[in-house]
């Protein structure tokens, strides 16, 4: 962008596309969660990934669309693992604390 007031010099904003990001899962099927949660390919999402293992816990928010969900059902070990990945849709907070609100 440039106007009059920076005397002929123009500023950039870095601009990322076409990120993607993928993660791996655990659950034991005996000891779900009290909520229902679901995915399949093309649903809208905001995902929250955590920063390592900070206190107060910081993380990186960021909408997203799913691509694919891999399910693997280990019946010896009671427990499902999958993946799931899918594009970027949207900008990526700066990894911060406590509550965030995003409007996509």
């Amino acid at each position: 962008m440039t106007d009059s007031s920076g005397q002929g010099w123009q500023k950039h904003k870095r601009v990322v596309k076409g990120g993607t990001w993928t993660f791996d899962f655990v659950y034991d099927t005996s000891n779900l969660p009290d909520t229902d949660i679901g995915l399949v390919q093309g649903d809208e999402i905001v995902l929250r990934f955590n920063v390592g293992k900070s206190s107060p816990q910081k993380f990186h928010r960021f909408a997203a669309i799913v691509e694919s969900l891999k399910i693997f059902n280990d019946q010896a070990k009671d427990v499902v693992r999958g993946t799931a990945n899918g594009k970027i849709n949207g900008p990526v907070t700066r990894p911060v604390t406590g509550a965030v609100t995003n409007t996509y």
